[in-house]
């Protein structure tokens, strides 16, 4: 480890240590804090390690705001997907299949390829130019030959979307859906998923994973064949209540899965939105 990661590793420490947490609840000065310590750790180090059930990975940071976005994400288990990545590392195996639509900046895939290893692979959907770029870029970082990564959006047609931001920072905060206070990105090009599924003959998965906020009913209809798979012996996704299309519910979204074959549903509560674990069995 070098000097600017060792560094960085313990600036890391001490700012989530509980005591320091404590001190700057208590002097009303939590905020502040987190944007010094963001702003010193990106002048350190451009790169930040996080390590999950046994697993590596690295991600390059570019800015104090990227580096909040990883941290919430793969840290902080009251409010990010520490949770939700653990149980979809359980349930992966060695030399497996796993889909991750909605892919961001690799947060889930990186460390599904750790586990899945050399001889398993990982499909990654992500079609917001900029987060895919750094998809490419965080996986080449950590040497991962078995990511097949594709710039598409994943629905039930196919063809040009609008793709628009749900968040002042917008890492991974993307929709198809345009929900109140979102604003354009960008247009981007989105496919059939079980058609591209057997166009690029993809291999069927075996556990997938959905962040689309919102667009999870279209995601799950266009994919509908292939969940129904058995080979498919779990699925998770993020339901987003508030900002599916009005004429969908989140019950629907349990429904079109019990269509497929999943009839057991574990559910998370988390902020707005639900994280659900479909199985078969």
């Amino acid at each position: 480890m070098s000097v600017a990661e060792s560094l960085s590793a313990w600036l890391r420490k001490v700012r989530y240590h509980p005591l320091t947490l404590r001190i700057a609840k208590t002097m009303g000065v939590k905020r502040q804090a987190r944007k010094i310590y963001s702003w010193m750790s990106c002048r350190i180090n451009r790169k930040i390690r996080i390590s999950l059930c046994g697993y590596s990975a690295e991600f390059h940071v570019t800015s104090p705001r990227e580096l909040a976005f990883l941290e919430d994400e793969l840290l902080d288990v009251r409010v990010g997907e520490v949770v939700a990545l653990e149980k979809l590392l359980a349930n992966l195996g060695t030399d497996d299949v796993a889909y991750d639509i909605g892919a961001s900046l690799g947060t889930h895939a990186l460390f599904m390829a750790r586990k899945v290893g050399p001889e398993g692979c990982v499909v990654a959907f992500e079609p917001q130019t900029k987060n895919y770029a750094k998809l490419i870029a965080n996986a080449n970082l950590n040497d991962l030959k078995n990511i097949r990564s594709f710039r598409l959006a994943v629905g039930r047609r196919s063809g040009k979307m609008g793709l628009y931001g749900c968040s002042e920072d917008d890492f991974g905060l993307f929709s198809m859906t345009r929900a109140e206070g979102s604003r354009w990105n960008e247009d981007v090009e989105m496919v059939h998923g079980d058609a591209f599924v057997h166009d690029h003959r993809l291999p069927l998965p075996h556990v997938v994973k959905i962040d689309v906020e919102g667009y999870e009913y279209d995601v799950l209809r266009g994919l509908q064949n292939t969940l129904s798979r058995e080979r498919c012996r779990l699925v998770f996704c993020e339901i987003h209540p508030t900002m599916l299309p009005r004429e969908v519910t989140s019950e629907e979204v349990f429904s079109l899965l019990r269509s497929c074959g999943y009839v057991r549903a574990e559910t998370f509560p988390r902020r707005h939105e639900i994280h659900a674990f479909f199985t078969r069995r």
